[in-house]
């Protein structure tokens, strides 16, 4: 859903939330978000205005995304070299190969080390 067209909905929601013809947790459904959720919104709406509808996460870059480089060699090695592999059975043999930049996967290691302390 488009973030404007997501802004109305919320707006005529508190809207009509204020004016008694809906309850939080009507208002909640009708959007789509639980009561606890829509009462947030009410809330930053009515102490930030519209700016405290806005999503901050918008425009950010994922912490976990991965690198262009290690994402066209994940998909270069699906597409050559495990080209009949179903994507569990491909995840499985590419964890803790060295990615594109040299680097080995450090989950792997993580993982190795979870399964030795317990």
């Amino acid at each position: 859903m488009l973030p404007e067209v997501r802004m109305a909905r919320v707006l005529d929601a508190i809207a009509s939330h204020r004016a008694g013809r809906l309850s939080c947790v009507e208002a909640g459904e009708l959007l789509g978000f639980s009561e606890r959720h829509f009462r947030r919104l009410r809330n930053a709406f009515e102490e930030r205005g519209e700016d405290g509808l806005i999503d901050r996460r918008r425009g950010r870059v994922s912490a976990r995304a991965a690198d262009e480089a290690e994402a066209a060699w994940v998909a270069e090695m699906f597409r050559t070299r495990y080209f009949d592999f179903r994507g569990k059975h491909f995840h499985e043999q590419i964890v803790g190969m060295p990615m594109a930049s040299g680097k080995p996967d450090i989950y792997r290691s993580y993982r190795q080390l979870a399964l030795c302390n317990t």
